[in-house]
């Protein structure tokens, strides 16, 4: 479970007991969390950062920097090579657990990593799609076949692309409201929101 105070608690879901001490902890609020999908490691998302920890001993793995801001969702694609980010920087960043990296950006329309004239954001990184959020990005979701993953954001759409290109497939309107969560039926053929 992630807390507010920056914690999160690891439980014997068979015990039903409460654990002795706090397992890990980051200096912000925990706003998302998610496992690995061969057990041995989770992921937490906080502000401007994500940590990838080992689950047995609770050591970091990895310290995945990029987001300026909250990260308000993170998942783990189905062979756990990938993680995706959502951030309210407006950007949506897709990450290499292996090498603990970031692999590509998906910046938002007007947020913080909207690119300049030339093309480029501030870190002068070319951008792959100008059809980002137009707001913060407040949840995400990988498609059971790790090849398509889901965001929704404050904008009130749902937005689906491709994880090997980072390219828009489709924008889905309709929302009167912030879209707070996303997630993907196991067949992978219908998306809620």
């Amino acid at each position: 479970s992630a807390r507010g105070d920056g914690t999160v608690r690891l439980w014997d879901a068979h015990a039903l007991v409460k654990p002795d001490d706090e397992q890990t902890r980051h200096a912000a609020a925990i706003n998302g969390c998610a496992y690995l999908p061969d057990g041995r490691s989770f992921v937490t998302a906080s502000h401007g950062l994500l940590i990838v920890w080992h689950a047995e001993d609770g050591a970091r793995q990895h310290l995945l920097r990029g987001h300026e801001g909250q990260v308000r969702g993170v998942a783990c694609s189905p062979d756990g090579r990938r993680l995706v980010s959502a951030g309210v920087d407006h950007t949506l960043r897709l990450w290499d657990t292996a090498r603990g990296r970031e692999e590509k950006v998906i910046l938002g329309r007007w947020g913080v990593g909207f690119p300049g004239k030339d093309g480029k954001d501030a870190r002068g990184r070319k951008e792959d799609n100008a059809r980002g959020h137009e707001d913060a990005v407040l949840a995400c979701a990988f498609a059971p076949d790790g090849r398509r993953f889901a965001s929704g954001g404050s904008d009130r759409t749902v937005r689906l692309w491709d994880a090997d290109k980072g390219r828009l497939v489709c924008l889905y309107q309709g929302h009167t409201a912030p879209v707070y969560a996303c997630a993907f039926s196991p067949d992978g053929l219908t998306l809620i929101s």
